[in-house]
């Protein structure tokens, strides 16, 4: 996983598929976590935890989340109950796609 190509290509790709400062944030916060679980997907991260780290209340949080879904940068895989939520990350790079970057 190249990280550095990866921030550029979805800095990029906001110029043509644009998404808020708060999905923003909340994109770079799930990479900074990939990148410390060493890219194995998907990531099962909290609610809060994601909220602390991009300073978002519930309803920004989830508006921000649905924003890069719906903009194709995150996969996210509810879970059942009250249980941590599953997250992989879109590669944006050619090259990460062909290694298989999305797979789950």
């Amino acid at each position: 996983m190249n990280y550095l190509r990866e921030l550029l290509a979805f800095h990029g790709a906001c110029l043509t598929r644009p998404v808020s400062a708060r999905a923003m944030a909340l994109w770079y916060t799930l990479m900074f976590f990939a990148n410390q679980a060493r890219w194995h997907f998907p990531l099962t991260i909290s609610e809060p935890r994601l909220r602390g780290a991009v300073g978002l209340n519930h309803d920004q949080f989830i508006r921000a989340r649905k924003e890069l879904v719906l903009a194709g940068y995150v996969k996210h895989f509810p879970q059942p109950g009250n249980r941590a939520a599953r997250y992989s990350m879109v590669a944006l790079t050619m090259e990460e796609r062909q290694d298989g970057f999305t797979e789950v």
